[in-house]
């Protein structure tokens, strides 16, 4: 069995053995060393199997590295699981699908009006150019979160307040999908380790409890510095059950 098998094997047997499916898992490792690759593999498998809904996304692809907090990665796995659940065409009911793309409009300042009428008159999005309607709406707010700070600083300051009520929109997300599907939802965040220390710090040592509410299983990625940082390391593992780190040996040709 080869050392990225290993590894994944290792990683499906954690998610599997969770034992309540609100679990969340640290994985970590050197830079460089494959745990993109490695990951993509792990949800491919999961979704392959056909018991999980799987949502892997890289938040260096959402939002700028030194503007992310912990509660535009919330909004930002909002967004996320509602692309796949269309790129996957799950029937969410439209009443419930409605309100969730008009809170997603209001709280980026992106047009909702035409997105709501098509589920309202029709329950299905028309296509536009070769794109669904619904994916294009998506499109445009994963796009104010990347380049707008206003937006960006809007949402971060509104949720900081009242995080329980993002949080009651993700979980409601999951629900619905999980409803849909029949399937455990899985997300995994990649790229969480490309951030600097001291924003890892803000998000994972000052604000971690948000990151753990979500009712459902998360992967998260976090720099390899961080369990070096006695007190960070500390504070993670008080409340996350599994770190799993990546194993990984680098090899140089010999100068003569």
């Amino acid at each position: 069995m080869d050392y990225q098998t290993r590894l994944i094997d290792e990683l499906e047997q954690a998610i599997e053995d969770a034992p309540g499916l609100d679990e969340k898992l640290i994985f970590t490792g050197h830079r460089g060393c494959g745990k993109s690759t490695l990951l993509a593999e792990l949800g491919f498998r999961l979704s392959e199997s056909g018991r999980y809904f799987v949502v892997m996304f890289s938040i260096a692809d959402t939002i700028e590295r030194s503007a992310v907090d912990h509660v535009n990665v919330l909004f930002s796995m909002a967004v996320q699981m509602l692309e796949a659940a269309e790129k996957a065409q799950v029937k969410l009911k439209p009443g419930i699908k409605k309100e969730l793309y008009r809170w997603l409009g209001q709280h980026t300042q992106t047009e909702a009006k035409e997105v709501v009428a098509e589920i309202e008159t029709r329950g299905e999005a028309t296509v536009e150019g070769g794109i669904p309607l619904f994916l294009k709406f998506l499109a445009a707010i994963k796009s104010a979160l990347r380049v707008n700070s206003v937006v960006r600083d809007e949402i971060s300051t509104e949720f900081a307040r009242k995080i329980s009520d993002l949080i009651a929109q993700i979980n409601a997300i999951q629900t619905y999908i999980s409803n849909a599907t029949g399937q455990r939802v899985l997300v995994i965040i990649d790229d969480l380790d490309k951030l600097d220390l001291s924003v890892t710090e803000s998000i994972f040592s000052k604000n971690i409890q948000p990151l753990l509410d979500p009712s459902f299983q998360i992967l998260y990625t976090v720099p390899i510095a961080t369990l070096r940082e006695v007190s960070l390391k500390k504070g993670i593992e008080a409340h996350v059950k599994q770190i799993h780190t990546m194993r990984v040996a680098k090899f140089f040709s010999k100068r003569w």
